[in-house]
């Protein structure tokens, strides 16, 4: 099987996207539903891609699925949307898919199949990270945080509750908790207890309301927090920032979460593409995507900048691109644009600006309140 689609498309529609495939190479092998993916991907097939369309019910319980199967572990997870809607690409990256692509963008198709030529499902990276155990009650949730952890490096393992936690844990392990874990089977939280007592650099995750409880007991602790309702490649982004603070501190600006929909395309082209953004700096931006252009390419870039409700126009030049081939990475497939200030519209990139400084401002102060 070289790729799977999954979905119920209109017959024009599935010859566009068999033809899609074709075109890269691929055999596509077309089910309806989630329940016919599983049943064909059982067998020990491991496809190049899965396609799904995002209009499906059950996609969030595929892609846990899929993540818990040894030999569908690495194997990217395109969702096919209806259009290029915010609301869409963020609840895409929100099941732990890879990426998202509009479902009527048959050369986007064929572009990320194209990248994957090189694709092994076997290949997994090398442990380069040290130890993660995630303490997270939910199975699903613990597959896709636990592929992310090991696609970058990590030797993951699990545990459901603080007393498993406080067993395998050592300082030297990367943790990550949900906020409500329970002490022990049955038991109440009492999550930042357990993380005292370990004294392991430590991920919270939980709501915002949660976290602002939690907040104020993390002093002294090596512990940083993310929003559980985040895209979950955001916890390698707190990962990094928590283990490399010299990296951290030696940037020029600081990096910041910050996820919108972005249509980018080349200078002067008039076709566009869409990602959604991972990260900001004053100085650039990382867009996740299965197809990044390349390294100095000069790219423009229409998005909302934070705290503004009107698309804004920047350029800029490509400095980085990760493929999806390519396992082991710090960050999710996807490329690093750094603004070329000369080119941008002054007051579009004056609105970037002070939307960046307000978003670095604003959670400073959510992380003096936790």
């Amino acid at each position: 099987m070289d790729t799977l689609i999954i979905g119920t498309f209109s017959e024009e529609k599935t010859d566009a996207i068999r033809s899609a495939c074709l075109r890269a190479g691929c055999e596509p092998v077309m089910v309806r539903h989630t329940d016919d993916a599983q049943r064909a991907l059982s067998g020990g097939a491991s496809p190049r891609a899965i396609f799904v369309d995002g209009c499906l019910g059950g996609v969030p319980e595929l892609v846990g699925w899929v993540r818990g199967q040894a030999h569908l572990f690495t194997v990217p997870i395109v969702v096919l949307v209806p259009s290029a809607e915010e609301d869409s690409f963020l609840e895409a990256h929100g099941f732990g898919a890879d990426d998202a692509v509009v479902d009527t963008d048959f050369p986007g198709i064929s572009a990320r199949l194209h990248n994957l030529a090189e694709f092994d499902p076997a290949r997994r990276p090398e442990i380069s990270q040290g130890r993660a155990i995630i303490a997270f009650r939910e199975e699903r949730g613990r597959r896709v945080l636990g592929r992310i952890l090991r696609q970058a490096g990590f030797d993951v393992s699990f545990a459901l509750h603080g007393e498993e936690l406080a067993e395998r844990a050592t300082e030297e392990a990367l943790l990550v908790v949900e906020a409500n874990l329970p002490a022990r089977r049955g038991e109440a939280s009492d999550v930042m207890n357990a993380v005292r007592s370990i004294g392991a650099p430590t991920i919270v995750l939980g709501s915002r309301a949660e976290l602002r409880v939690l907040g104020p007991q993390a002093e002294g602790l090596n512990c940083a927090f993310g929003n559980v309702l985040a895209p979950p490649d955001h916890l390698l982004f707190l990962a990094n920032e928590l283990l490399r603070p010299s990296l951290s501190n030696a940037r020029a600006s600081t990096r910041v979460l910050y996820g919108v929909l972005s249509s980018f395309r080349s200078a002067g082209s008039l076709t566009p593409n869409f990602g959604l953004t991972y990260n900001l700096s004053r100085e650039g931006l990382y867009v996740r995507t299965l197809d990044p252009p390349a390294r100095g390419s000069n790219l423009w870039v229409e998005m909302r900048a934070p705290g503004h409700r009107e698309a804004i126009h920047l350029r800029g030049e490509v400095v980085w691109a990760t493929g999806p081939h390519r396992p082991g990475g710090t960050a999710p497939p996807g490329f690093g644009l750094r603004i070329l200030e000369d080119e941008c519209p002054p007051s579009d990139l004056a609105v970037y600006r002070n939307g960046y400084r307000s978003l670095v401002d604003e959670q400073g102060l959510l992380r003096a309140a936790a």
